[in-house]
């Protein structure tokens, strides 16, 4: 006789703490044959089951495919969540038919950072390549969420580190996997801030300063050589022969 897990039993329980966001992320599993919609959740909360309305998470997302052959689910709660001692298993889910499923031992990780940027300019000073950190792809952790930016002044000189100005609260844009920053912006030292979207306030912002790229430019010149007389020698072969 052999047992399978329900495609409703949670698996592959991740519970991150970022000290850099001041939040912790819960990322879990069902198999992908499982119907999202006739199934909720609960967390472990100070010794209760509470339901998780996953809409209301700092950063929502709709299940998605991950792994192959599993849906992935995340939230996020304020602050460092623990574990009550009585409980190892803090997630469980609840499907309508089939009654209550005990949640996997979770992994749990402190990472002092989750996301960062090291921006470069490319093509010629007209894009920026943010190079955008983010540990929970680095380590397969499932997380959705999307990234705005700005570029902001610096009172100092490019190569010095520091100075930048605070990002303004209506100039935020999405920021992709390039930046298009329009004409005029090698004029003066920028900053570039990032932050991830939160729903329900602003996300933990990050601000470096970086120099515009070297710039290469064609020119042509007519140049005619100096002209040169090289020296002449001149030899004579004398005979010796007598006859």
């Amino acid at each position: 006789m052999r047992f399978e897990k329900s495609p409703y039993a949670v698996r592959g329980l991740d519970v991150v703490y970022s000290e850099q966001e001041d939040l912790t992320f819960i990322s879990w599993r069902l198999r992908d044959d499982a119907d999202p919609n006739r199934v909720s959740f609960e967390l472990n909360q100070g010794g209760q089951w509470l339901p998780l309305d996953l809409t209301r998470a700092p950063f929502p997302a709709e299940p998605f495919e991950c792994d192959g052959d599993y849906l992935c689910f995340q939230y996020q709660l304020s602050g460092r969540y623990r574990l009550e001692d009585v409980e190892e298993r803090p997630l469980r889910s609840l499907q309508g038919a089939e009654g209550l499923y005990a949640g996997g031992v979770p992994r749990f990780q402190r990472v002092e950072t989750t996301f960062g940027v090291d921006p470069i300019a490319l093509d010629r000073n007209d894009s920026i390549d943010p190079k955008r950190f983010d540990w929970f792809a680095q380590n397969a952790v499932p997380l959705e969420r999307d990234y705005d930016h700005q570029l902001v002044g610096s009172s100092r000189g490019y190569g010095e580190q520091g100075g930048c100005a605070a990002p303004s609260d209506g100039a935020w844009s999405d920021l992709g996997s390039r930046i298009r920053p329009g004409e005029g912006w090698v004029e003066d030292p920028v900053c570039l801030s990032a932050r991830p979207r939160r729903q329900d306030r602003p996300g933990s912002t990050v601000t470096v300063a970086f120099p515009p790229g070297a710039e290469l430019f064609f020119e042509q010149q007519d140049y005619v050589p100096p002209e040169e007389r090289p020296p002449m020698l001149y030899l004579h072969l004398l005979s010796l022969i007598h006859i």
